[in-house]
């Protein structure tokens, strides 16, 4: 089985909020999506312990997919860091 990467794991978060936001019941949610209702929970809870020692607007990039994406794009068009 293939590993997600961060952004499909990140869009995966984003429409689990949303999907809870409705109503849905987490292990509705989980099985909706192809995950592990365990997974989503470590997903939230990750999300929310990472993201609380953050600034807040930094906090709102990472927490949408287009965020992550441009994240990815930032560091990827970076120069190469040397060490000495």
């Amino acid at each position: 089985m293939r590993r997600s990467s961060r952004l499909e794991r990140a869009e995966k978060l984003v429409e689990a909020e949303n999907r809870l936001a409705t109503g849905q019941t987490l292990r509705q949610v989980a099985a909706d999506l192809g995950s592990a209702r365990s997974t989503v929970q470590d997903g939230r809870r990750a999300k929310k312990t990472q993201t609380a020692a953050l600034p807040a607007a930094l906090t709102a990039v990472v927490a949408t997919p287009e965020g992550v994406g441009g994240l990815h794009r930032r560091v990827r068009a970076s120069p190469p860091i040397t060490l000495i």
